[in-house]
């Protein structure tokens, strides 16, 4: 079983194990595709975000403030 395949049948089972105590309204992950399709279709009912250091990191933005800063100072 590779890493992907791993980290949706652990979102999967933790869903499991959380919504037999708690109700589960939002789901913050990174960007996995698998995990966003099972999500939507699987879980419908809950509010799915992704992890903010995921997003920055993909769009460089990092990189960016890092120069931006080194002008400033």
């Amino acid at each position: 079983m590779n890493s992907h395949n791993m980290e949706l049948e652990g979102l999967k089972r933790s869903l499991e194990n959380v919504k037999k105590q708690l109700p589960v309204l939002a789901l913050i992950t990174d960007r996995h595709a698998s995990i966003k399709n099972y999500v939507a279709k699987s879980e419908p009912t809950i509010r799915h975000h992704y992890d903010g250091w995921h997003v920055v990191r993909s769009k460089n933005i990092f990189a960016q403030f890092s120069y931006s800063f080194k002008i400033l100072f």
